[in-house]
């Protein structure tokens, strides 16, 4: 396996790693809950204390070598894991005061994307409910104001009533005797079909007359100059001409972030049409649209994102520039309204 210089700590082989076992569930574990910091990825890590190892599970990035420095150089998680690392190794026993040390059993949910890609984040987390639910855990660990995202109010409408979240405080280091750390699987939130199938209904049971006036309208849900919470900015589309002559058209500008989760759901499940780019704005709501709905994606140089595999009825409209000329805009403009 490959080795990088600004993390040598690691090797990424089996002499340092601790790696999936059975059942998902280790014993004498030290968390370290990293920092959460706009631009960066959540950066939690876990070893296993009396055999020197981390744990691979514990964050996506110890097991995506393959992903290479320049995850490094843009979003510091490599950097961070290893100071949270040492922070571990370094710390004196006397010296934590987060311990969970009781015959209870944790899971572990605290995701590498948590705060800063909501595609990614939810898959995992659906992942992790369905494991959560078949296996009965009760005791779940999460980050400190994660109670505050969308996909947590997501989530909680599939979860037993008695399951208690247990809220970590960032750049803490607890001691845990018995927790379970579920290998991260994303990438393809379509693969929870039962799960989304459930949610959807308890969405619509719900809040579909509560949000009635939302139904049958045309959306736009893209990465533009007006979301401020962008992560990947070279996939942001400056257009705002192009914008401002769908609003004429009483086309609604949404941003995820700024709207209940719930009012969105509802856009989105009954809209008429959905005119989207790409990233977590379409990867994370795809799960909620209607099969009859028209859809107009925006791809860059024809090149069709994977996130948007599995969507039907769709028109691409191809673009080169992540500044759209007034006759590009013009141009989409006429395409989608005609």
């Amino acid at each position: 396996m490959c080795e990088y210089n600004n993390y040598g700590i690691f090797r990424w082989n089996e002499n340092n790693l601790l790696c999936d076992n059975e059942n998902n569930t280790y014993t004498d574990v030290y968390l370290h809950t990293g920092t959460i910091k706009k631009g960066e990825w959540e950066n939690p890590i876990c070893i296993q204390k009396t055999l020197n190892k981390v744990i691979s599970n514990s964050n996506h990035f110890l097991h995506g070598c393959e992903w290479g420095t320049g995850y490094n150089s843009c979003y510091k998680i490599f950097d961070n894991l290893v100071r949270n690392y040492l922070d571990i190794i370094n710390i004196e026993e006397q010296n934590i005061n987060c311990v969970l040390y009781d015959e209870n059993v944790y899971f572990y949910m605290l995701d590498a994307f948590a705060f800063s890609n909501s595609g990614h984040n939810l898959s995992t987390c659906l992942d992790m409910v369905k494991y959560i639910l078949k296996n009965n855990i009760k005791n779940i660990l999460i980050f400190k104001n994660y109670k505050n995202t969308h996909n947590f109010k997501l989530i909680q409408m599939l979860m037993p009533l008695d399951c208690n979240f247990i809220e970590l405080n960032e750049n803490s280091i607890y001691k845990i005797k018995n927790i379970v750390i579920k290998i991260p699987i994303f990438f393809d939130i379509t693969k929870h079909s039962d799960l989304i199938t459930n949610l959807k209904n308890k969405i619509i049971d719900n809040y579909s007359e509560i949000y009635n006036d939302c139904k049958n309208k045309n959306i736009i849900l893209m990465k533009t100059n007006r979301n401020k919470n962008v992560m990947l900015e070279h996939t942001r589309i400056n257009c705002e001409p192009f914008i401002v002559m769908l609003e004429e058209q009483e086309f609604i500008n949404l941003i995820p972030e700024e709207i209940d989760i719930f009012k969105l759901c509802i856009y989105i499940m009954y809209a008429n049409k959905i005119i989207f780019s790409n990233g977590s704005v379409i990867y994370t709501n795809k799960i909620f649209i209607n099969e009859n709905t028209k859809l107009f994606g925006f791809v860059y140089n024809e090149r069709i994102p994977g996130c948007y595999k599995g969507l039907q009825n769709i028109t691409y409209l191809n673009y080169s520039n992540q500044n759209l000329t007034d006759e590009e805009c013009s141009f989409f403009y006429n395409t989608i309204t005609n």
